[in-house]
Formats: structure tokens, C-alpha cells, sequence
């Protein structure tokens, strides 16, 4: 996986420069979060690294990937929280620190995404990362919804 993510703004920024000029201003702590979605022919993942201070406010930077349309619910959200592993996993291997992965699940039953809360958390969790799944606050994957939904 290629490590170039945007802004906002639509400009390109190295993954982990990105991080280590952002983490050099003081205190933040840094969250991992995937959503995709499905288009006609592709399935849309969306990667976004979060980075909130002193919990004022936050921004972020995201990386879209296309892929060949995923039908299967449970592989399309268990393929979210391998990209967000991903990206965890090689910020760590730079000595760079993950307060939370957000995995966009539900463990309510009224929404499709309860079948991998389990899996999804016990990787993460047994992987050293602290997780949060919803209706907790979300900061990450609220971020991802966002640029895919706009």
C-alpha cells in the first residue's frame, strides 16, 4: 500500500512526515478509522488518520481506495478494519502512537455491521490497540463517511 494521503484541501501529504510534523506541536492524540461504500461496479474504502488536541477540535487526513465491488457485507467490513490495522500497525512501526482504532460497527442488531463487532475488536484489541466501535463517539470514521458521502 502506497502511504500518500490528502487534506482536506485535496493536497497530498506523506503519511508519516505528516504525522511527526503534527505530533511535534505538542500534545495530540492520533485515531484510525475505515468506512466504504458501495458504488455500482466498485466498493470505496476510505482511510482516515485523525489527530485531536487537548480535545478542542480535530482534523484529518484520508486515503480513498477502489476496489473491485465487495457484495459480501461481512468481508466489506472486514476488509475496513484490515486497512485500518494497516495503517496502525505501520504507524507504530515508526514509533508513532494510536490512541484509538474506530471500527464503524454496531454491536445493536437493527444494523448489519453487529456479525463482525466481535472479530473486529478481538484483532484489534489483542493487537494492544484500545477500540472503540459505535454508538460511541466516533472522530475517524465519522471523517470517512464524510468524503464518501460528499
Amino acid at each position: 500500500m502506497e502511504y500518500v494521503f490528502k487534506l482536506d484541501s485535496g493536497k497530498s501529504v506523506d503519511l508519516i512526515n505528516y504525522c511527526n510534523k503534527i505530533l511535534a506541536k505538542g500534545q495530540t492524540d492520533i485515531y484510525v478509522g475505515t468506512d466504504s461504500i458501495n458504488s455500482k461496479n466498485s466498493t470505496i474504502y476510505c482511510i482516515v488518520v485523525a489527530f485531536r488536541t487537548n480535545k478542542s477540535g480535530a482534523h484529518f487526513i484520508y486515503k480513498r481506495i477502489i476496489v473491485q465491488k465487495i457484495r459480501d457485507k461481512f468481508n466489506r467490513l472486514w476488509k475496513e478494519v484490515e486497512l485500518s490495522i494497516n495503517i496502525a500497525e505501520f504507524l507504530k512501526s515508526h514509533n508513532i502512537d494510536i490512541h484509538t482504532i474506530e471500527l464503524d460497527l454496531n454491536s445493536d442488531k437493527k444494523w448489519g455491521s453487529h456479525g463482525v463487532v466481535g472479530a473486529g475488536v478481538g484483532y484489534c484489541s489483542g493487537l494492544g490497540y484500545k477500540t472503540n466501535i459505535k454508538p460511541d463517539e466516533q472522530i475517524s470514521t465519522r471523517a470517512a463517511d464524510h468524503i464518501l458521502t460528499h
